[in-house]
């Protein structure tokens, strides 16, 4: 509805450049064995949270170090409590671990490499708002 919008704002924003646009060190990667492995991971549903859920019971562990080196503080600094860090690990793992669903539609939209399968910047020329694109000095997109 872009009568709803007067500017829109994407900030790191993926999808817009496609696989033609690949940079030399990924297009290395992908035609050596290792990245062979990874794209046919990557076309076969393959995600990072498939060995969260394969490992069975060091799922919690492996979640636990994750969440304790991530949110291990407060927007204050503070620690968090014993109670708060397995509140914390708890929600994390069962978030991740459930069935899969949102991370599988990656592979429609991506090619491997983050790379679009129909890249939005064919169609950036027909939106009908003004549009604004912020990328940081490091950023990946």
């Amino acid at each position: 509805h872009p009568e709803h919008v007067q500017h829109l704002i994407l900030v790191g924003p993926v999808g817009f450049a496609a696989d033609t646009e690949i940079s030399e060190p990924l297009r290395k990667f992908r035609e050596s064995w290792k990245g062979a492995v990874l794209k046919y991971l990557w076309e076969s549903n393959f995600t990072p949270l498939t060995v969260l859920r394969g490992i069975g019971p060091w799922g919690p562990s492996l979640v636990r170090k994750y969440t304790s080196a991530r949110f291990g503080t407060d927007e204050n600094g503070k620690m968090l409590t014993a109670e708060e860090s397995t509140l914390m690990t708890d929600y994390v793992y069962h978030t991740l671990a459930a069935k899969s669903s949102g991370e599988l539609c990656l592979k429609y939209i991506f090619s491997f490499g983050a790379y679009a399968r129909t890249p939005l910047l064919q169609s950036a020329s027909e939106w009908k708002v003004p549009t604004t694109f912020i990328y940081g000095y490091e950023d990946w997109m």
